[in-house]
């Protein structure tokens, strides 16, 4: 099984928060990822290395849980991440 990631730095957390928090999307901090995921592996190599990381999930009403035959989710929710993630992107390059 993965790894766990726990080592989120509360100043990055808060810094990533505040650039998405405008009304449309609700960042919830801290909360548990309750299951093992790949990404552990990178997100805890990156903080070994002296970077920041952060799992964010985008959530969305589902069909089914995962790893299920049924699983699907409302599509409209890509469009938010993808301007989450600019954001991002943009606050670290200007």
């Amino acid at each position: 099984s993965s790894p766990a990631y726990d080592t989120c730095d509360p100043d990055f957390t808060d810094y990533i928060s505040t650039l998405l928090e405008d009304g449309i999307v609700t960042v919830l901090k801290n909360k548990p990822l309750g299951g093992s995921e790949d990404i552990a592996y990178m997100l805890n190599r990156v903080v070994e290395a002296g970077g920041k990381a952060l799992y964010m999930i985008f959530g969305t009403e589902l069909k089914a849980f995962h790893h299920n035959a049924f699983f699907d989710f409302d599509e409209e929710v890509l469009e938010l991440a993808y301007n989450a993630y600019l954001r991002i992107i943009h606050a670290f390059n200007s």
